[in-house]
């Protein structure tokens, strides 16, 4: 006897296969093919590469052959094209993961680290750090259950949430010895050589952008900022998003954003030279810049090895090259990898009491007599139904 399932045959030998959700029956051929012919990627997950594309361990084979880390699988992100990836998740995550919801998987290693993973706190409560310590060899952030390694504290980065890392509570004391790789402040603080007179004040005293910097020019694929930092790519002007300190890149402050003829973003690639092609002619080996920029790098992605893109925090993934992203609350340096905080309390003003910035964030605090309203945090109303005066103070 023979079997027909959506217009196959199978022999009285084979077995039509059951897919998970579906009603639908496959052909055993069908598996692993890369189409989704369950209709739900039942026929299509747990495959194999095949042997002209190989993942290596630690990777996940997407049906249509690209490799993506194992750690991304059921994170709530589609990473493969069909999102096969984020499909059956509901089930239980991985051996290395930990779930943040019924949908949502993040890696183990990211318990406890002082980032908000699973972007309700869990993976920071107390219900699970609670009972969390450092190992030897490590420093327990104050005020979060992250933990660092002993050689990184006191050398002028932050790598716990609130910088304490680098702070007394850590035993740091003033460094008045800097390193030759690192330029001492008037203020006696260290800060990277490659910090000084990039238009940053990372000393915090100016002494670092001091009238003797000679600030470079911007070269041929770089965008110039009106207050003369360099953007490392032409293409980042007017892609919607400011990636100048001062917002000249984008519009309002950028007229050229606004002409059509010049608008090289959306369904267009902007070259290094400045000029516009449509993104069909991008990675399609015949050189339509005129300057080969738009077949440089072609089918790499950048973001996938943080050695190679060098950005401290997100990566964007671009059509030619990558972009650094930082996270809310940071910015990006002129080296266009590193994030810095943002010290929102003298920039923005942004409590009508007193402020205090932390690391990404900022608090506001009350005056005696005064509280803050669950509707406006960063407003404070009197107690006592009066408004009396106040002076705002902005705390560091």
């Amino acid at each position: 006897m023979e079997y027909y399932r959506l217009g196959a045959r199978a022999s009285k030998s084979e077995r039509f296969l059951s897919c998970n959700s579906t009603s639908l029956c496959v052909h055993p051929s069908w598996i692993c093919d890369g189409a989704n012919d369950c209709g739900d990627y039942a026929d299509e997950i747990h495959c194999h590469a095949s042997a002209v594309h190989t993942c290596e361990d630690g990777h996940f084979a997407c049906p249509s052959g690209n490799c993506i880390s194992s750690v991304w699988l059921c994170d709530g992100q589609k990473d493969c094209e069909d999102g096969a990836d984020e499909f059956q998740c509901d089930s239980s995550c991985l051996w290395n993961q930990f779930a943040c919801s019924k949908n949502k998987c993040i890696a183990k290693q990211w318990l406890c680290d002082g980032e908000d993973d699973c972007g309700d706190g869990l993976d920071e409560s107390e219900e699970i750090c609670g009972s969390a310590t450092c190992a030897p060899g490590l420093f327990s952030c104050p005020g979060s259950y992250a933990c660092v390694s002993r050689n990184w504290l006191c050398d002028g980065e932050r790598d716990c949430p609130d910088g304490s890392d680098e702070l007394a509570v850590a035993g740091c004391a003033p460094n008045n010895t800097c390193t030759e790789s690192t330029f001492q402040c008037r203020n006696q603080n260290c800060v990277p050589r490659r910090f000084v007179c990039d238009h940053d004040d990372d000393c915090g005293d100016g002494s670092d952008e001091s009238l003797e910097c000679e600030y470079r020019l911007c070269k041929e694929e770089e965008f110039r900022c009106a207050d003369g930092r360099c953007l490392l790519r032409a293409q980042w002007e007017c892609d919607g998003f400011p990636d100048c300190l001062d917002q000249s890149d984008e519009l309002p402050l950028n007229p050229k954003c606004s002409a059509a003829e010049s608008l090289c973003n959306g369904s267009v690639f902007m070259c290094a030279n400045g000029r516009c092609v449509p993104l069909g002619s991008v990675c399609n080996q015949h050189d339509d810049c005129g300057d080969r920029s738009d077949e440089r790098n072609c089918h790499v992605n950048e973001c996938l090895n943080r050695k190679v893109s060098g950005c401290t925090q997100d990566c964007q993934d671009l059509p030619v090259g990558y972009k650094c992203v930082c996270w809310p609350g940071f910015r990006l340096k002129n080296d266009g990898r590193t994030c810095i905080d943002v010290d929102e309390c003298s920039e923005n003003f942004p409590c009508s009491h007193q402020c205090i910035n932390t690391y990404g964030s900022f608090h506001c605090l009350c005056a005696d007599g005064y509280q803050r309203p669950a509707s406006n945090p960063h407003s404070c109303r009197s107690l006592s139904g009066t408004s009396a005066p106040f002076s705002s103070t902005g705390v560091n």
